[in-house]
């Protein structure tokens, strides 16, 4: 139930009293919440997702969220959900477990990404992501210098077979021993914040990825003496770096 401040809101787009209407599935209509409370929650609620729910509102923020067995949450592109702390999965019985990839799932397309922002630091939040990629491989010469690129970086932590995520694609990672990009091996892992190429026979293409988000708050970076690394970002959420400042590059030389 969701009390204004201290408790937690159902999302249950069946839930409409009094209104005679249906439920339309998206986070932003109060209908939506109840049943107590037809208010949609702020920063400072704790979310359960009891339903199919979409985030429809440009950027949404939260306390925590947790999905039950017949909930969901989709972020379309474009969109931004914020959870300052966890977002798991609960049974009827108060229960938690990490999330399962079906449970969340985040949108890509030619106008931009969805952003899931979250403070999990039980590092087990699963969900799939979609990536919108007009990168073309040349199929004519079969040649990496004819064909287009997208720069990338994995944004989960436990792709261990990187075909799973990028069946049928050219995917390569910077060498930092020969300076140069080298096909990763069908099976090979795929690391967070380290930089990849990819690209696919169709354009545009859009990928699906499956697995444990990033959720790391901070991450180290070896950079060997007189070479490049190529790094990526991680997290599904952009990196503002115009916004960074000295404190945030500490350690950087």
């Amino acid at each position: 139930t969701f009390d204004n401040g201290e408790g937690n809101a159902d999302f249950d787009p069946n839930n409409y009293e009094g209104t005679g209407t249906i439920g339309d599935g998206l986070w932003s209509t109060a209908a939506n919440w109840g049943p107590e409370y037809t208010v949609v929650p702020g920063r400072n609620n704790d979310v359960r997702i009891a339903a199919p729910c979409t985030v429809d509102a440009n950027e949404v923020e939260v306390l925590s969220i947790h999905i039950t067995e017949d909930g969901s949450l989709t972020i379309p592109a474009d969109k931004s959900l914020t959870a300052r702390s966890t977002i798991l999965r609960a049974d009827e019985d108060g229960n938690v477990y990490p999330t399962n990839v079906e449970d969340i799932s985040l949108g890509s397309n030619a106008g931009g990404n969805a952003s899931l922002i979250l403070n999990n630091e039980r590092g087990d939040t699963k969900a799939g992501v979609a990536m919108y990629s007009t990168a073309k491989a040349d199929t004519d010469t079969y040649s990496a210098a004819a064909s287009t690129w997208q720069y990338i970086g994995t944004p989960h932590s436990d792709v261990q077979n990187a075909a799973n995520n990028y069946y049928n694609s050219w995917l390569y990672q910077y060498d930092t021993g020969t300076e140069g990009w080298a096909v990763i091996p069908n099976g090979g892992p795929l690391v967070p914040f380290r930089g990849y190429c990819v690209t696919h026979p169709e354009n545009p293409h859009t990928y699906w990825m499956e697995g444990t988000l990033v959720s790391t708050t901070n991450q180290d970076i070896t950079i060997p003496a007189g070479k490049f690394v190529v790094v990526a970002n991680s997290w599904t959420a952009p990196i503002q770096i115009h916004e960074l400042t000295d404190d945030d590059m500490e350690g950087l030389r």
